[in-house]
């Protein structure tokens, strides 16, 4: 199951958001949570699928990968379902 997240106007420039500052980026060194997420991170990966824009310091790819995906122009999060 995916939830959709973003979805830019089609005309959109890449922000280049992971070369955002870090004091807007937050101040924890690697996120391994969905819920501490801010607006530019979501953007950074974003621009990491469609444009492969590096990723800021703060995200691991594998944490990226594992947790969302693109799909028709819109970033999803991919929610784990519960262990049976």
């Amino acid at each position: 199951m995916a939830d959709w997240l973003s979805r830019p106007p089609k005309t959109s420039e890449p922000t280049h958001a992971s070369n955002e500052s870090a004091s807007l980026q937050g101040k924890s060194k690697h996120i391994n949570n969905i819920n501490h997420l801010n607006r530019i991170d979501l953007q950074a990966i974003f621009e990491h699928f469609l444009l492969k824009s590096e990723l800021p310091n703060r995200l691991s790819e594998k944490f990226v990968k594992n947790n969302f995906l693109i799909h028709d122009d819109a970033l999803y999060y991919l929610r784990k379902r519960p262990n049976e």
